[in-house]
């Protein structure tokens, strides 16, 4: 019968639409699988650590230095290794020199070997030594105004210290010293600074041979 035909071919034409939707459907998805590009992983985070090398610690200048120790008088102090340290025989009015004394009053440091150590007048070192120690067996009962009024204080081994420059006019060159005072117990200290002029100039070096010295006790 014509209705019998009809009904078959309009299913067969259903079933033809289906697997024709079914067959484009999995065609588009497999084209658009194709054509998609991954997207990229994200690379690892950088965890490398930069080692920050120690910068050097300075270098001691005085670590080879020579070392002049007085143990009767209770100090050391560092000295450049081709200086000499001499002191006068006979105490401070002896004129003769002797090397490597460890137990005077009186240390003279000095660029050339002294021929002359005592002291001319009171105060009054060598000229040609440029650091000279001198302890006293009594300390002084002020440290201010021994000089002159110009002076400025600072510190020798944690002791309290005067400093005074000198600038006045003189035909002697061992005058022209700058002169350091402090105490320690019952003991009185001073130091002499070869002066370069009047003006109160000396060595920069002298700065550092003070910075090495150091009470025993």
């Amino acid at each position: 019968m014509k209705l019998v035909r009809t009904a078959q071919g309009f299913v067969q034409i259903v079933i033809i639409a289906v697997m024709a939707l079914v067959i484009g459907a999995a065609a588009i998805y497999g084209y658009q699988k194709l054509t998609t590009k991954p997207s990229p992983s994200p690379s690892p985070t950088d965890r490398s650590i930069r080692l920050i090398e120690p910068s050097p610690s300075p270098t001691d200048e005085t670590a080879n230095w020579k070392v002049y120790t007085n143990k009767v008088f209770g100090y050391s102090i560092k000295y450049p290794g081709f200086w000499f340290d001499q002191g006068p025989y006979g105490g401070q009015a002896g004129y003769d020199c002797l090397e490597n004394i460890d137990y005077g009053a009186i240390a003279e440091f000095s660029k050339t070997k002294l021929t002359d150590c005592g002291f001319v007048g009171e105060q009054l070192p060598p000229q040609e030594a440029d650091v000279t120690i001198w302890v006293l067996n009594e300390k002084f009962p002020s440290l201010e105004k021994i000089i002159s009024p110009n002076y400025s204080v600072t510190q020798i081994a944690g002791e309290k210290a005067t400093k005074y420059p000198f600038t006045e006019k003189s035909e002697l060159p061992n005058i022209q010293a700058t002169r350091i005072y402090f105490n320690r117990g019952n003991k009185g200290y001073i130091i002499f600074l070869k002066q370069l002029d009047n003006k109160g100039t000396y060595d920069k070096l002298y700065d550092q041979i003070l910075s090495t010295f150091r009470f025993l006790e």
